[in-house]
């Protein structure tokens, strides 16, 4: 999994923001081989905030529209989480990410 935008060390604005990047699982025959991808403000084994889900469509591109909200100001980490309908596991991928007004 490749998370195209943002970078680490990136200040991102409140409000709808778009991410976008690739994931797939090289065991899969046909497709990507993901069937969910979930976004998280911060670990969601530590109580992160669900954001959005994204789906691979073309060339194992994934976008998504994420709604940053206006009291999560400051210093944070986007978890993303792709599951593998091939082999049942999941790569994580972290970005931290200052949020600004």
């Amino acid at each position: 999994m490749d998370v195209g935008n943002p970078s680490p060390g990136d200040t991102i604005h409140v409000g709808g923001y778009v991410i976008d990047g690739t994931a797939f699982d090289k065991a899969a025959q046909s497709g990507s081989g993901i069937d969910r991808l979930e976004i998280f403000l911060d670990s969601r084994d530590s109580g992160g905030m669900f954001l959005t889900d994204a789906t691979p469509g073309t060339n194992n591109m994934w976008h998504a529209i994420v709604p940053l909200p206006t009291n999560q100001t400051g210093l944070h980490t986007l978890y993303f989480y792709a599951h593998s309908s091939v082999t049942g596991q999941e790569a994580v991928v972290s970005v931290p990410v200052t949020i600004a007004p």
